[in-house]
């Protein structure tokens, strides 16, 4: 019996604070190392009143599959929807890139953040074969972009890689759960000069 060839698909994610873009401003997102006490080693810090603006690209997959829908939910309270603007949805031979807007308000209660909590966000990418991609990132909620907020690394983009093994009787379901990259040390250097 011959088995099927293991393949993968590449993912790079960009978040943004939309908050104050009419304004040409924006709130840094900021991610720290949280090494074993939690079930990822990288917590992504976000606030509970913004929009944000996801920006995904996928590599390595199939030209013929088409996008469906994306959902979004939280773990372990779920609130899942359809956020995908097909308008914003790019394909190339074997890539997709996907842009959508999700605003956190109202999706997380003031009382259900705590110090020592994670939540997981989670984006459900779904496609015409019925095969299910899910990014999987760990957030810490926060209130107001205080101190603490601040403390970590400034996000730059997310990256990861799904290898799978094909069945062509059934389609697979993907998980990713990519590792954070901050922004790098000459980007600050660089801000700090044009504001000079």
């Amino acid at each position: 019996m011959i088995k099927n060839p293991a393949k993968s698909i590449a993912c790079t994610i960009r978040i943004n604070d939309e908050s104050y873009s009419n304004q040409h401003k924006s709130i840094p997102l900021y991610f720290k190392e949280d090494g074993q006490r939690f079930l990822m080693q990288q917590t992504l810090k976000m606030l509970t009143s913004s929009p944000y603006n996801f920006e995904i690209h996928l590599e390595r997959i199939h030209s013929q599959i088409q996008l469906v829908k994306v959902d979004l939910g939280i773990e372990p309270d779920v609130y899942s929807s359809t956020f995908v603007d097909f308008n914003l949805h790019r394909r190339g031979n074997h890539s997709r890139s996907i842009t959508f807007i999700w605003d956190s308000s109202g999706k997380i209660r003031p009382e259900n953040v705590r110090n020592k909590q994670r939540d997981f966000l989670t984006i459900s990418i779904i496609f015409s074969d019925m095969s299910i991609i899910e990014i999987r990132l760990q957030i810490r909620f926060y209130i107001k972009p205080g101190k603490h907020y601040r403390w970590g690394e400034e996000l730059d983009h997310c990256k990861g890689e799904i290898i799978y093994n094909i069945d062509n009787d059934r389609p697979c379901d993907m998980i990713i759960m990519p590792t954070l990259y901050a922004k790098p040390k000459y980007f600050h250097l660089l801000q700090q000069q044009q504001q000079q």
